[in-house]
């Protein structure tokens, strides 16, 4: 609801479509995107391994909360002369191409952390009969994003920079995942955390969406415009899901979360360490990290101590002691204070910005995930 007033918003122009009829027009065209797809890969329509690769899209592909499409469709509304009749339709092949990137980066992420459950069911990879052929099905999803955007914008002027755009952005991703894959408890450092989130999610969730969108509109000079924005928006989103990891609902988020076990450079472990090394470090009778809840120099020690023997295993206590520590320093508190700040201070900076209509795009954003509990 949120999102729809933003996204019906004037701003000195007709209504924008609400970001249900967006989503609505989006899920209408996958069929579409779909039968694109598998043309290219068979024209005839006679390969036998049709079947098992419209499997992998219907499965894969249509059944997140399609954020990053709908904001291709939004930021390609937002641009129309007459929004009522934003003719979203067109854009519908780009918005599918940034969810097969998304589906691509999830299939092998899953693979990947060992994980159970994506979007409320078993992970690709954990189906009947899918196991490690999950990896070319995966690859597989990558690749069928420039066969839509091929089929759908061969002949337009900005192609060839859209398509440098997806290599580029699926390749800083990638850097990033590698950071995530590879950090470790030692390190665990907030330096490490800002490359990793960047690179791994801001640059394919908000910054990929927008700028496609901007190419398609021939408005190529506000790419770089907006995207300092849209990555900021991406870290914040990002700390969100690092949260929601720990504290959020799987019924909601409709995953298990596994930080704790896989070691993640995560807002959590690193509001942690900070908070753990404050008040080890403070006087006995000072109060350097934060009043009457905060935990003494020598428990502050222990529980130091005890963080870095259980982040990063498996054991259910060990696990569980991970879980006791961010409770006892009370970091759904830590998180919200953050949440509140980070919106008030990306919020401002939105106001800054000379395109009303990327004001408008960046706005709708920043209050759709603002408060999310999935």
């Amino acid at each position: 609801q949120i999102a729809d007033k933003a996204v019906m918003m004037m701003n000195g122009h007709s209504p924008m479509p609400s970001w249900q009829q967006l989503l609505a027009t989006l899920d209408d065209s996958f069929d579409s995107a779909k039968s694109a797809v598998l043309t290219r890969v068979d024209p005839t329509g006679a390969s036998p391994v049709l079947g098992h690769l419209s499997r992998v899209l219907d499965y894969n592909v249509p059944h997140g909360k399609k954020t990053r499409g709908v904001t291709v469709l939004l930021a390609w509304a937002a641009f129309a002369k007459d929004r009522a009749i934003a003719d979203v339709e067109t854009a519908c092949p780009a918005a599918w191409a940034v969810e097969l990137l998304q589906a691509s980066f999830l299939v092998h992420d899953d693979i990947m952390d060992g994980s159970q459950t994506r979007r409320g069911r078993p992970c690709w990879f954990r189906n009947d009969g899918v196991g490690l052929m999950a990896v070319n099905d995966g690859i597989f999803l990558d690749q069928a994003l420039y066969a839509l955007l091929s089929s759908a914008y061969s002949e337009h002027p900005q192609y060839s920079q859209l398509m440098d755009l997806f290599h580029s952005v699926t390749l800083t991703t990638c850097i990033g995942q590698a950071l995530d894959m590879s950090l470790g408890v030692s390190g665990l450092t907030w330096s490490a955390y800002r490359e990793m989130v960047c690179r791994k999610t801001a640059h394919y969730s908000f910054h990929l969406p927008v700028a496609a969108a901007l190419l398609l509109r021939n408005r190529p000079e506000l790419v770089d415009v907006a995207k300092p924005l849209l990555l900021r928006i991406g870290e914040y989103f990002q700390a969100q899901d690092d949260y929601l990891d720990f504290y959020g609902d799987p019924a909601e988020t409709g995953k298990i979360g596994t930080d704790i076990q896989e070691a993640k450079c995560s807002w959590l472990a690193l509001t942690a360490l900070d908070r753990l090394r404050a008040a080890a470090s403070a006087k006995p009778d000072g109060d350097a990290s934060g009043g009457d809840n905060s935990p003494s120099p020598s428990e502050a020690s222990s529980l130091l101590a005890r963080f870095q023997d259980c982040y990063g295993q498996s054991e259910p206590d060990r696990v569980a002691a991970v879980g006791d520590i961010y409770r006892r320093l009370r970091l759904d508190a830590a998180y919200a204070e953050f949440e509140a700040a980070e919106f008030a201070s990306i919020d401002a900076s939105v106001e800054q910005l000379d395109s009303p209509e990327l004001r408008l795009v960046c706005r709708t954003l920043l209050q759709l995930i603002h408060g999310r509990r999935k």
